[in-house]
């Protein structure tokens, strides 16, 4: 998101409302700046794992799963 501040313009952060762009810059660096943002996010969102639920590493892993106790 660009806000118009004094000198130029800086890039905030839509949900968290936080500047990602320290000094005022012109409108068309500002642009790229916000364009190389989500070029990061969309590169973060594929290149993470995903990663299983609580409690599914358990069962996958036997190491640390429960022994059951066989009643003789």
């Amino acid at each position: 998101m660009l806000k118009r501040v004094r000198g130029g313009y800086k890039v905030y952060s839509k949900s968290t409302k936080k500047p990602l762009s320290k000094k005022p810059k012109s409108k068309a660096a500002a642009m790229k700046q916000l364009a190389a943002v989500e070029i990061s996010k969309m590169k973060k969102k594929k290149q993470a794992p995903k990663l299983p639920k609580r409690g599914e590493r358990a069962k996958k892993n036997k190491k640390y799963t429960k022994k059951k106790k066989s009643s003789t």
